[in-house]
């Protein structure tokens, strides 16, 4: 089976990617090209941290939003390389 390679954005290295993007929309296609597997299971944990920490009902659509906004914080905000050039973080 083929393994999909990317440089994540976010660890900063060369590691599996994604066998499709993981939304049908441009944030989905984004993360498919920059976003490592890994990098998506550590999002996922702190996924799970903000849903439990603030109690969020998932079935508000205004907590989903939120938790779409952290989504694209988390992976592309004080990344290690984005786009074609590298750039480092600013804390």
């Amino acid at each position: 089976m083929y393994k999909r390679s990317v440089f994540c954005v976010k660890v900063g290295s060369m590691l599996d990617g994604f066998d499709m993007p993981p939304f049908t929309n441009k944030l989905g296609v984004k993360i498919y090209k920059n976003v490592s597997k890994k990098a998506w299971n550590d999002w996922l944990r702190k996924q799970t941290t903000l849903i439990n920490e603030y109690r969020l009902n998932l079935s508000n659509p205004n907590v989903r939003w939120f938790l779409y906004g952290q989504l694209s914080d988390y992976l592309f905000k004080n990344t290690v390389y984005l786009g074609t050039f590298s750039r480092i973080a600013t804390s």
